[in-house]
């Protein structure tokens, strides 16, 4: 007699190792096109695992007459899917905002202003911006101020504005960057931050100045690239951000002076491109590094870093109820998917981003976010932990206040 309860959690199991490569293997850098191999490889292997477990139900053979490789594995996912996942889903249901942090969020639907049609590019996958619950016109703006311990007198209150993966292309139309970018020219900021993945189509780099250099900070803008750029077009983009006014901090760190004050501003595109070189990190009361990726959080709180900020995730883009985010490219698969995460001295915010490649989300709205230093009590020490928050509830066109 088949065990059905048995089988869903092998096969639940199955499925969550293979999103686990998937991820992973999306986000360690490895050259374009290996991936998409990889993963086609891990669908073959799904059909042929299906396979051998229909067969053998079919046949009605003992779990003992299953072959050793198949029981172990079998074992294997079982394991996963009726204890890992629970524990893992029920564990990130309760993540709590880090000490310090404190946030207000409005969401703005651009369709309220804007008739659809008009935000939707002529693209071939722009169809998936017709397809009811898809989030992409919806945004959060969100405010946060974050209670540093030492913060230096002319820092307290310094405002950081953070943009990331705007990801141009003809899926949207020009007026969708144009009507979300000026949802936050409301936001003054003394520094402009954009975390990468500004184009998936090279024919789009001309864009980039009308759109970005309304953004000015009296201490600068600030960029890196992401892997979409890395892969479309790394040099193009690096000078579509220069031309917008953006000075572009990969792999190297530069030194503001505020009024006896020190802030270093750092960037990496890690692994696609290169890390600071370690010994180069700056003395600075405040360091601030610019991470398309958030598996840098293990490298910058070992450097003492301050404040990571990061894109990339998207948030998952599409996330599930209860489950949340599933797939995320991060050699951490979901963990760093969105909101906050502290490590040992290190602040770390994965933003949901503007856009993406594939223009769909659901539960999952894009953001923009700034980031406002504030004086604070030194906070507890939480040596080698992850702590994550989500967004506060964003309430449309007024505001909710969320504190811990």
């Amino acid at each position: 007699m088949i065990d059905w309860p048995m089988l869903a959690a092998i096969a639940l199991g199955h499925f969550c190792l293979a999103v686990l490569m998937v991820n992973v293997l999306h986000g360690v850098g490895i050259p374009e096109g290996n991936p998409t191999r990889v993963v086609k490889l891990i669908g073959v292997s799904f059909l042929g695992s299906v396979s051998v477990g229909l067969a053998m139900l079919v046949l009605d053979r003992p779990w003992g007459d299953w072959p050793a490789v198949a029981r172990l594995y079998a074992g294997l996912c079982l394991l996963v899917g009726a204890v890992g996942l629970p524990i893992v889903t029920v564990s990130r249901r309760f993540r709590r905002l880090p000490t310090g942090v404190s946030g207000t969020s409005t969401r703005v639907d651009l369709t309220d202003s804007i008739p659809k049609d008009e935000l939707i590019g002529p693209a071939w996958d722009s169809f998936w911006l017709r397809i009811p619950g898809n989030e992409c016109f919806r945004l959060d703006l969100t405010d946060w101020e974050l209670g540093r311990p030492r913060l230096p007198g002319p820092l307290d209150g310094l405002r950081i504005l953070h943009l990331t993966d705007l990801h141009l292309t003809p899926a949207y139309s020009d007026r969708f960057f144009e009507a979300m970018l000026a949802q936050a020219e409301g936001f003054e900021a003394d520094l402009v931050a954009f975390t990468g993945d500004l184009v998936d189509d090279e024919a789009m780099l001309d864009r980039v100045g009308p759109l970005l250099s309304r953004f000015r900070g009296r201490l600068g803008q600030y960029a890196v690239l992401g892997n979409h750029d890395h892969r479309t077009a790394p040099v193009g983009a690096a000078e579509a951000l220069r031309s917008a006014g953006f000075s572009v901090v990969e792999a190297s760190w530069t030194a503001i002076e505020v009024d006896g004050a020190r802030l270093a501003v750092g960037g990496t595109s890690a692994p696609w491109g290169p890390l600071p070189d370690p010994a180069a990190t700056p003395e600075a009361d405040v360091r601030l590094l610019l991470s398309h990726s958030p598996d840098t959080l293990g490298w910058a709180s070992r450097r003492g870093v301050d404040l990571v900020l990061s894109g990339h995730t998207h948030g998952g883009q599409y996330r599930l109820p209860v489950v949340g985010s599933v797939i995320l490219p991060s050699r951490y698969s979901r963990r760093y998917d969105c909101g906050f995460f502290r490590l040992g001295p290190t602040l770390l915010y994965v933003s949901r981003g503007i856009a993406a490649q594939h223009p769909i989300r659901v539960n999952c709205p894009p953001e923009i976010s700034r980031f406002t230093l504030r004086t604070a009590a030194a906070l507890p020490a939480v040596p080698g932990a992850h702590r994550a928050a989500r967004t506060p509830a964003a309430v449309p066109n007024s505001t909710a206040r969320h504190q811990m």
